[in-house]
């Protein structure tokens, strides 16, 4: 069976079915965003549950699995800012601060951070 390319009918059907496979890619792709969006929420969780019970080095690692499956999430790099920074590990903190204001919006909590990063940088000159 030949198929006429220039029939607006064929035409069509190709822009149809294209349209339709773009559609669900979409859709595919919006659910697993969701669904990371949900997993980082609930490692973030556990991370600051760690927290509570002292288990620093279990918090650490869920906001690192949340830094690496969902990069754009600013909440793990000013967790870890944190904790560095009540550890006295400066030069860790200082980076994680500045990682966390990089990828933060301008504005959002940028004075405080900056702040802190001026407070750290003070104390890893101290004695």
């Amino acid at each position: 069976m030949h198929v006429d390319s220039n029939n607006p009918l064929v035409i069509l059907g190709v822009l149809g079915f294209a349209s339709a496979f773009f559609f669900v890619a979409r859709f595919v792709a919006a659910a697993f965003e969701r669904r990371k969006a949900a997993e980082a929420i609930v490692r973030l969780d556990e991370g600051e549950r760690h927290i509570r019970e002292g288990d620093i080095e279990a918090a650490i690692r869920c906001f690192i699995a949340v830094m690496v499956d969902n990069p754009t999430n600013t909440v793990p790099y000013l967790k870890m800012a944190q904790i560095y920074d009540k550890q006295g590990k400066t030069q860790d903190a200082i980076t994680y601060y500045n990682s966390f204001i990089g990828k933060t919006p301008i504005g959002t909590m940028k004075t405080e951070i900056e702040s802190a990063i001026e407070r750290v940088k003070t104390l890893e000159h101290k004695p």
